[in-house]
């Protein structure tokens, strides 16, 4: 690094790796389309269609990983229509018609589960201790120096940033430790029939134990442990909706994921088990988002362990206070 600390308000283009650290602190899946780059038209048919909130446009020079945030924004409307705003006179037009940055770099977007007054805020923490290089009005050029490693932010960035109300905005979104929510897990997906039970007497023990799981299919999908594989006891560990089959997610998840954060602990008192949904696409995201608003789970969807696991004793239905209802009747008119 040339410079021996970060500018007070430094480029958020050169801030990616912290970017990523604090979405990922905030449990979003910023993995879900970062393989997936904003190239047209037919590239924004992915994104929801339901729901709106906080996003984030980033760029990722062509056969890299690294990020380079360029805009945050918060939307009452769907992504996908927001997002097709900015294909017509927004962020992504600016960038197609930048031939020297598209020469190199690709466009990818990061949409959250936070919504309102949440998504307000957090964009306003980020808006307060970065330069955004596409909220900046008049605009300035794009930095494309060495982007700066995350630790060495923490140690040489003046800015003191609020942790603290990162936990608490976590906090209001979401509550009840999803260890003690079995019960509601089972009724939910007793509701939308899905066949939550279709492999429950069948830990995955190791990474043979993935070739049982569909490989033609694909959707919403939660871990959870028990103690035997005759116990009705549930305790789920995360959510996640994929685009590929099950079969490849967990595949991944036995690589550097949920399934080999879970084997590493050596734990023989309880075993990992998981439920395929037939729920994908916006069906299977939403569940994914009402899941992850009103719960607080103890890993990341591939794997990082964020809290202690709180195997206390579950709750039953009646005492968990989460509106499913209102969830299971938009689910049913899906």
């Amino acid at each position: 690094m040339d410079q021996c600390c970060v500018p007070i308000r430094p480029y958020a283009e050169l801030c990616g790796e912290f970017i990523k650290e604090v979405l990922d602190h905030l449990n979003v899946n910023v993995f879900i389309y970062d393989e997936e780059p904003i190239i047209d038209q037919g590239s924004l048919k992915k994104y929801p269609a339901h729901c709106g909130g906080l996003y984030l446009f980033y760029l990722k020079k062509k056969g890299t990983e690294a990020w380079r945030p360029i805009y945050v924004g918060a939307t009452k409307q769907d992504f996908r229509t927001k997002f097709r705003y900015h294909a017509d006179k927004g962020v992504i037009a600016s960038f197609w018609s930048d031939s020297g940055v598209q020469k190199d770099h690709e466009l990818f977007a990061v949409c959250t589960h936070y919504e309102g007054a949440s998504a307000r805020y957090i964009k306003s923490l980020f808006l307060d201790a970065m330069n955004f290089y596409k909220n900046t009005l008049p605009g300035r050029p794009m930095s494309l120096e060495a982007c700066y490693p995350y630790e060495w932010m923490l140690n040489n960035w003046a800015y003191c940033w609020n942790w603290e109300c990162i936990e608490r905005e976590q906090k209001i979104v979401r509550g009840i430790p999803a260890e003690r929510c079995g019960e509601l897990f089972a009724h939910v997906f007793d509701e939308l029939n899905c066949n939550d039970f279709l492999f429950d007497k069948e830990p995955i023990l190791n990474v043979d134990d993935i070739k049982k799981f569909p490989a033609n299919l694909k959707g919403f999908y939660v871990f959870y442990l028990k103690t035997s594989p005759d116990s009705n006891i549930r305790f789920p560990i995360t959510v996640g909706v994929t685009k590929r089959s099950f079969k490849a997610r967990f595949e991944e998840q036995a690589q550097y994921g949920v399934l080999s954060k879970w084997w590493a602990l050596n734990r023989s008192d309880m075993q990992v088990y998981a439920m395929c949904s037939h729920h994908s696409g916006p069906a299977g995201d939403l569940m994914k988002r009402f899941f992850l608003r009103t719960m607080n789970f103890p890993l990341r969807e591939f794997g990082r362990q964020i809290r202690p696991f709180d195997f206390s004793t579950p709750l039953p239905l009646k005492a968990i206070n989460i509106p499913y209802k209102r969830f299971l009747v938009k689910m049913k008119q899906m």
